[in-house]
């Protein structure tokens, strides 16, 4: 049986695996400098350069991020837009934005600009790609984008169909929060690494979850209402401990630490 040992620290969150009391991944997140990847936006189109196939646009960042464009696309100085962030802003180069939003759910992901079905390269048989496809297809009545995940093999109709929905009703709260007020907004934030990685791994192999923090604790009790509500029996509140020394955890970094220089 494997458990999941989250530490939230002021730097960092730190997201232990352990199988048979033994360690078997360690993530690590950065919180001074929380990245902003897959954040969806209210943005201004500030600046427009057709030469470059460019506009520059405030979303609320010191710097104005990069949104690329066709000289057939409708956009205009002073314009709202809706964006999401394709890639990081480093150094001197700003954030580079997109338009086409996406939305990642358990087993699904929703691009409501497009309206192609694809399938994990992962998902390898080809009945089973058959089978999803149909499935989604049966209640996608929009005909919106789909992008098929790997978690997604072997759910039956019920499973995807509330992934389905969930994120529907995510995509339709951004466009609501997009149209109240006026100005630079975030809409959206990404999840954080250790609450995706619950996300997508939780199944009845975990044992338990162990969180140290009240706020990350209601936050994963949300999501595993909405996947299984008898996954909330695993999750575990150790408020403000070290449940990485609790737990043994620093033990068993320190001995793979120890191979790791030995090696």
């Amino acid at each position: 049986m494997k458990q999941i040992i989250v530490q939230s620290l002021v730097s960092s969150t730190q997201t232990a695996v352990i199988k048979g009391n033994k360690l078997v991944e360690l993530l690590i997140e950065d919180n001074i400098h929380k990245k902003t990847k897959s954040n969806i936006y209210r943005g201004i189109v500030k600046n427009i350069k057709p030469g470059i196939e460019a506009a520059f646009v405030d979303i609320g960042f010191e710097k104005m991020a990069y949104l690329p464009i066709k000289s057939s696309d409708n956009i205009k100085n002073g314009m709202e837009v809706l964006i999401q962030i394709n890639k990081e802003g480093v150094g001197t180069k700003a954030p580079k934005l997109t338009q086409e939003i996406s939305l990642s759910g358990r087993y699904l992901v929703l691009i409501p600009s497009n309206d192609r079905i694809t399938i994990s390269n992962k998902i390898l048989e080809e009945k089973e790609r058959f089978r999803l496809k149909k499935i989604v297809k049966s209640f996608n009545k929009e005909k919106l984008g789909i992008i098929i995940r790997t978690e997604a093999v072997n759910c039956d109709i019920d499973k995807l169909k509330e992934d389905f929905d969930l994120l529907i009703k995510r995509y339709q709260e951004i466009l609501k929060q997009f149209k109240l007020g006026i100005g630079p907004k975030l809409l959206y934030r990404e999840l954080d690494l250790d609450t995706k990685y619950i996300k997508d791994n939780i199944n009845e192999d975990i044992d338990k979850i162990v969180i140290n923090d009240k706020t990350k604790y209601d936050e994963i009790k949300s999501i595993l209402s909405n996947i299984n509500k008898d996954y909330i029996q695993k999750l575990v509140l150790e408020e403000n401990k070290d449940v990485f020394d609790l737990y043994k955890v620093s033990k068993e970094i320190e001995k793979a630490l120890s191979k790791k220089s030995m090696a």
